[in-house]
């Protein structure tokens, strides 16, 4: 039996949004920020769905054109859309970075919430 997914909807409280020295009107704000058409998220989401054999953080925020966002994909990943390959591939500074890729569940969830 595989795992269904859920999406985390506006208004739950899906953290990751807000730092904790960020004022109390980023807080709010970032309550409201579930996995919705048009945020960063979705379009980190969206490059990990058309690349199965993974993308680095930076080769995702690349492909989106952003250049901030690495804690979207983080949460993707702690959200269980994505997981870790195993492989490693060189970042811009030469540094190693986890090659991640959507799981068979993300894909699914993926498909269901966001495809017409």
């Amino acid at each position: 039996m595989t795992e269904q997914l859920t999406f985390p909807d506006p208004g739950e409280n899906i953290g990751g949004g807000a730092r904790a020295t960020d004022p109390q009107t980023s807080v709010d704000a970032s309550k409201l920020n579930g996995v919705r058409n048009g945020t960063t998220r979705v379009e980190i989401g969206w490059e990990f769905y058309h690349s199965p054999s993974g993308l680095t953080a930076e080769e995702a925020l690349h492909n989106t054109g952003r250049t901030r966002g690495w804690q979207r994909v983080s949460d993707l990943k702690v959200w269980g859309f994505l997981e870790t390959t195993g492989e490693t591939r060189p970042g811009v500074t030469g540094a190693q970075m986890e090659v991640l890729r959507m799981t068979d569940e993300g894909r699914a969830a993926w498909r269901n919430r966001f495809s017409a």
